[in-house]
């Protein structure tokens, strides 16, 4: 069998590889996308967090009844830098993110739902800024 241990350069943190983030990405301009990770925090490093997540993508809301435009990227092992990242919200313990399905509401929310739980991807006013 394949050795997959990804080796590094710096120091990690320690960390129970149980947790569940959604991260969301700065902003290089006021025209990107947005840019929200989702999934499980695999390691901490001094200059990035190791993840593996599911992507999600999606431009600045024009009107409520533009919602579905979000797209999921697919899920992989993802190395974040620090620098880029704006915001990190602690998902519910428990939540099934492999297994989640993408909802959107008349009114602009994206949620990741699973059989329990929710975690809402994103509200209209967050794309309006």
């Amino acid at each position: 069998m394949e050795d997959k241990t990804i080796k590094a350069r710096d120091e990690a943190f320690t960390l129970e590889p149980t947790n569940i983030w959604k991260v969301r990405q700065k902003k290089a301009y006021p025209e990107a996308t947005n840019h929200i990770y989702l999934g499980k925090v695999l390691q901490q490093y001094q200059s990035h967090v190791l993840m593996d997540c599911f992507t999600f993508h999606f431009g600045k809301t024009i009107d409520a009844t533009v919602h579905n435009n979000v797209i999921t990227g697919m899920r992989r092992v993802r190395r974040i830098p620090w620098s880029q990242i704006e915001v990190i919200h602690d998902v519910v313990e428990g939540f099934d993110f492999i297994n989640a399905k993408i909802e959107t509401d008349d009114e602009g929310t994206v949620v990741f739902r699973d059989k329990h739980h929710e975690c809402i991807i994103t509200k209209r006013t967050d794309r309006l800024k």
